[in-house]
């Protein structure tokens, strides 16, 4: 299975289908907040509300696809810890935490629970470059997360 995961895109349209243009084999893609589009532009992105976002509502959702179970949040207005993320996905018995907000890339694990930040697809920060995470998996057991810099 594979699921593709930004965040941050803060109205960078034709970033954001560029990514799904180069994993149309996905089987989940997620946005963690900050893309200021409307629901219906994110299609098939699945996305949270950001701290920029207008249009949509949801602060956190959980997805699960082939056995895999993923929490999804923005970050912002949170106690915003890796502790506090492994907890509110552990809470719903998710295996993948991903989050936004920092626009820097990192994978992390906490307590058994694997957290992801995409970076941002358009306003990297740090030494970042625009980038997207690819998680792959055969089961729950066998996740691997990638940062994927978008050239």
């Amino acid at each position: 299975m594979k699921v593709i995961v930004t965040s941050d895109t803060h109205g960078d349209l034709l970033a954001l289908k560029k990514v799904y243009e180069m994993n149309k084999d996905a089987d989940l893609f997620i946005d963690a907040g900050d893309s200021e589009l409307k629901e219906e532009d994110l299609v098939p992105f699945k996305s949270v509300k950001g701290n920029c976002d207008v249009y949509l509502t949801n602060n956190f959702r959980v997805d699960e696809v082939g056995g895999v179970t993923f929490f999804t949040t923005h970050g912002n207005g949170l106690f915003f810890t890796n502790s506090k993320l492994s907890s509110m996905a552990r809470d719903v018995n998710a295996q993948v935490a991903i989050h936004g907000h920092t626009h820097i890339p990192e994978i992390v694990e906490k307590d058994g629970v694997k957290i992801v930040c995409p970076g941002s697809v358009s306003r990297p920060k740090g030494n970042s470059r625009p980038s997207y995470a690819q998680i792959t998996f055969s089961n729950k057991n066998d996740i691997d997360i990638k940062i994927i810099e978008l050239l």
